[in-house]
Order: C-alpha cells, then sequence, then structure tokens
C-alpha cells in the first residue's frame, strides 16, 4: 500500500520471478495486479511488466553490477501504468564491511522510448543508497534510499524505505517494508509485505 498527496492511493500485488542464467548473468521478471485510487476513480487490473537482465563481477572486495530494464506498458488501464515502453540502464558495486553487513550505490537512468502525444515522456535519474546487516539465524534488515530527478517536469524528490525480514527455510523468505517520502516528494507512507522463493 502506498498513500501520497492528493489522495492518491496504490495498493498491489506484485508476483516476481528471479533466477541466474549461469555464470554472472541473471534475470528478472515483475508482473504486478494494482488497485489505483485517485480524484473520485478507481481502476484495478495488470501494471507495467517488467524485464530486467543483470550481469555481476566480483573484484578487489567490490561486487560490481551492470543492468538493463525493459518496462512493457501492459497496464490494462491508463491509470495503471506510465503507457510508454521504457528502456533503463543501471550501473552499481556492492561492498562488504564485514561477512553480515554491506553497502551499496547505485544509478539508474529512466527514459520512455518513442513519441506518445496521449501520454507524458519518462525521463529521470535515480541514484540509490543501500545499507544492510544479516544475522547467522536467517534475519536481515536494510534501508534504502533513493533520490528522483525527474527531468521533464524539473523536479526532485526523495525516499527512504526500512526492511526487515527472515529466512523461512532453505528458498523462502518472509519481509516487511514501511517508507515514506522527503524533499519534493508527495509520498505520504507505504507498506509492503510479502514472501520471496528463491530459485
Amino acid at each position: 500500500r502506498d498513500e501520497r498527496d492528493g489522495g492518491l492511493v496504490v495498493q498491489g500485488l506484485a508476483l516476481k520471478y528471479d533466477r541466474g542464467l549461469g555464470g554472472p548473468w541473471g534475470l528478472n521478471l515483475e508482473a504486478p495486479v494494482v488497485r489505483v485510487s485517485a480524484a473520485g476513480r478507481s481502476e484495478g487490473g495488470l501494471g507495467d511488466t517488467n524485464l530486467r537482465l543483470r550481469w555481476v563481477a566480483n573484484r578487489d572486495g567490490f561486487a560490481y553490477v551492470a543492468g538493463a530494464e525493459l518496462v512493457a506498458p501492459t497496464a490494462s488501464d491508463d491509470l495503471l501504468g506510465r503507457g510508454r515502453w521504457q528502456f533503463n540502464p543501471a550501473i552499481g558495486a556492492v561492498y562488504a564491511v564485514s561477512p553480515t553487513a554491506f553497502v551499496f550505490a547505485g544509478y539508474k537512468h529512466v527514459r520512455s522510448l518513442g513519441r506518445d502525444a496521449q501520454r507524458t515522456p519518462v525521463n529521470a535519474s535515480e541514484p540509490r543508497l543501500l545499507a544492510a546487516v544479516t544475522s547467522r539465524r536467517g534475519w536481515w534488515m536494510l534501508t534504502d534510499a533513493r533520490y528522483v530527478h525527474d527531468w521533464e517536469a524539473g523536479a526532485g524528490a526523495a525516499e527512504v524505505d526500512v526492511e526487515t525480514g527472515r529466512m523461512l527455510a532453505t528458498r523462502v523468505a518472509a519481509y516487511a517494508r514501511l517508507g515514506t517520502g522527503f524533499g519534493g516528494s508527495d509520498r505520504r507512507w507505504k507498506l509492503n509485505v510479502g514472501t520471496r522463493y528463491l530459485f
């Protein structure tokens, strides 16, 4: 659940599939089912679908990450997605501070493809900083901070999430994530609760 200024409320269920492709390569697919309420209107259905390809290389204590995200405008209603194909390259690096703690710094550029007079172009820069600690009992906690500069609107906003979770079995985990926005963000609060199955 994600509540923003102006009465905008987003609720959803994200179906995610993540798999290693061998060597440094991996693939992630995300298909959300969304309900959006705004300005007296409420719509529910399929959101935009995300397909991500990543490459990871370990060098000198760091894990370097490069990837690309293709967003398909599969939303069943204009209110549920951006209505534009997007190609979003990303880079980042992970540093293990200790055997049970790490930090990640990364950057993603979000950009729509082609021209569509009916839908707003997408063009944004998204630097991100994440810090996490884990325990040998399977618990983890992380802080995830992100700044988004929208080049079309000429404005920026910051958001921060805190997540805690636990491994329930060898391949099954449960988590809860709470977030808010500041510095120009219209987000009031966000709460995600879910499970992950690790392939």
